[in-house]
Parts: structure tokens; sequence; C-alpha cells
């Protein structure tokens, strides 16, 4: 095994730890890694700065999961079946008006 290969591969497990040790997350950890080692980046400044590619897989993948498991439909029903009853749902289903007669010109507020 090449030295370059090996570096990769410290890399790429030390972005697998990072993240949690995902499975299935192979490819990007090594992707990753070689982007990093290709950049000069060592593993902290790799990860500096809120917008870190990093952080937003780690986002994606993690939202990707929860909309392919059993809890997104019943998330989803959860909130709606919130949304459609008591004062909350009233004030919502007001604001909404009001938002779409404001996106109309129709309100007083907007076409003063």
């Amino acid at each position: 095994m090449s030295d370059k290969t090996q570096q990769i591969r410290e890399r790429a497990y030390q972005i697998w730890e990072q993240q949690g040790r995902p499975e299935g997350r192979e490819v990007d950890h090594w992707s990753e890694a070689e982007r990093q080692l290709l950049e000069g980046l060592d593993a902290e400044s790799a990860n500096e700065g809120e917008g870190s590619q990093m952080g937003a897989r780690q986002h994606s993948g993690a939202a990707m999961d929860f909309a392919q498991s059993d809890k997104a439909e019943a998330t989803a029903q959860d909130a709606a079946g919130a949304l459609n009853e008591g004062a909350e749902a009233t004030e919502l289903q007001q604001t909404e008006e009001t938002g779409k007669r404001r996106s109309r010109g129709k309100d007083a507020i907007t076409s003063r």
C-alpha cells in the first residue's frame, strides 16, 4: 500500500469516527479524506467554520436517514394534527390569511 493510500485511509477513519461511526458512508469519508489531503488540510483546519462541508454532509445524511425511516410519516401526521386543532390552529390560519392578503396587496399595512 502506498504512503498516499495509507494517509487517505487514516484520514477517512478519523472522519468516520468524528461523524459517530455511521454505516454505509465509506465512499463519502474516503472522498473527503482525499480532498482534504489534496488541499493540504489537517484534521483540525478541515473542520473549521460553521458552513463546513462535513457538517452539511452529516445533516444531509441524518435527514435522509430520517426520511427513509418509519418515523417520518408518523411525525408528519402528528404535526398536521397539531396544526389542525386548538387555539394554535386558529392563530395559524389567521396568520396564513393575513400573509395571503399581503402578498396580493390587499392588506392595509402594505398598501400605504
